[in-house]
């Protein structure tokens, strides 16, 4: 394995033992943590928004660039020889103030290790992309010279990144807003300090926020912020992009079952051999029984957004971390969101979105979007599916269903 990452954790499974993924916010390690009570074992009519503008885009395809493919794995042959039997690998390494956690079935240690290797490269080449904690990443430069006269060119993947992101913005009618930076910042000191902030505060912070202040160039891959003090906060779906990205560089290279789990929302490709879809754990509405149903799914993503583990409480009042980004405040009820979509970039983009909406209208979105269903529990603790959420399947354990 030379040439990895030290900080890489490689663990090598021979056969075809399937796990049960889980989105670390929600589930129990049922084979691992039964403290804790979660389970992965393979390492988630709509009211206008305030102001009426809706995103400008300039008519204009954009030419996508293409990856290289470095060294593919070889595909079986056609021959009367027998097919070498795939392998379960299995590799971790911190991005984003998460963990990456990578399963994936290779022929051999070296074509996992070499998967691992280009996978990761993707990642932290994103991570420098995307981030909004400190640093110099492009994001930042891009907020740091606002407010822009003309489009600033940017690279391919920030572009797409926000492309997405106004997509579900405008699909949700400002539930999911990345322009929320401001308001982010601002919170998250209320929860350093567990002091609310004055009014005064909230009112300045809302100024730069709002997606209609984002213009994106279909021309050419640019963008143009049009406030002072905008700060995009990509947090809610750069993960799941760059989930969606390692996965698309694992498959160039011949690397066609695998799974990639940014903090629990997952991106995965085809099944693991003998197998119809990757097995994935859900939340159950009661936290004191952990997870009782699972999911049998394979290419597309998954997220999980909610409040179960992150709020504060103040005042005798209970802070959720997920803002709404209409009113600028946390919000106060508790609702649990999993998203099905084709990536898990828009995935996790939904989850977020639904979790500001209430139920009625999460719903509605939900069943009128072709590529996507959800579940919802909400502050009842009644879980809801969408018209094409998939069959729930029970976990059991020794033969006994939870």
């Amino acid at each position: 394995m030379t040439g990895f990452r030290q900080n890489t954790r490689l663990i090598v499974k021979v056969g075809l033992w399937v796990g049960i993924l889980v989105p670390a916010e929600c589930l129990l390690q049922l084979q691992e943590d039964s403290k804790n009570g979660s389970s992965v074992v393979a390492d988630n009519s709509l009211p206008e928004p305030a102001r009426s503008q809706s995103v400008k885009f300039l008519p204009s395809p954009l030419q996508a660039k293409r990856s290289q493919r470095i060294g593919p794995e070889p595909q079986p042959s056609k021959s009367s020889q027998p097919t070498p039997t795939l392998q379960r690998f299995v590799a971790k390494q911190r991005h984003m103030g998460i963990d990456f956690k990578i399963t994936l079935y290779s022929t051999s240690e070296t074509f996992a290790n070499h998967a691992f290797q280009l996978a990761y490269q993707r990642i932290s080449q994103l991570d420098k992309t995307l981030t909004h904690y400190g640093g110099d990443s492009e994001l930042l430069q891009l907020c740091a010279s606002s407010p822009h006269t003309q489009p600033v060119h940017v690279s391919h993947d920030l572009w797409c990144v926000l492309k997405q992101a106004l997509r579900v913005s405008h699909e949700s009618h400002g539930a999911f807003d990345v322009t929320v930076g401001p308001l982010t910042k601002l919170w998250r000191r209320t929860r350093r300090n567990q002091q609310l902030p004055e009014t005064v505060q909230l009112e300045a912070a809302r100024k730069a926020v709002g997606y209609w202040l984002i213009e994106l160039d279909c021309n050419q891959p640019a963008v143009r912020l049009t406030q002072p003090g905008m700060l995009l906060d990509l947090s809610a779906v750069a993960k799941g992009y760059a989930a969606d990205q390692a996965l698309a560089t694992m498959k160039k290279n011949g690397v066609m079952c695998a799974a990639v789990d940014a903090g629990g929302d997952l991106a995965l490709g085809q099944p693991p051999p003998g197998h119809s879809g990757w097995r994935v754990a859900l939340p159950s509405p009661n936290d004191k029984i952990g997870a009782k149903w699972m999911l049998e799914i394979a290419q597309c993503g998954i997220a999980t957004s909610g409040d179960r583990f992150q709020f504060i409480e103040l005042d005798g009042r209970r802070y959720s971390h997920i803002l709404d980004p209409r009113s600028g405040k946390p919000l106060e009820k508790r609702h649990q969101v999993t998203v099905i979509a084709k990536n898990c970039a828009r995935a996790d983009s939904l989850a977020s979105a639904l979790c500001v909406l209430d139920l009625q209208r999460g719903m509605r979105l939900l069943n009128r979007l072709p590529t996507a269903s959800g579940r919802i529990i909400g502050n009842d603790g009644v879980a809801k599916n969408s018209q094409r959420f998939p069959s729930l399947q029970p976990i059991v354990h020794d033969g006994v269903q939870r």
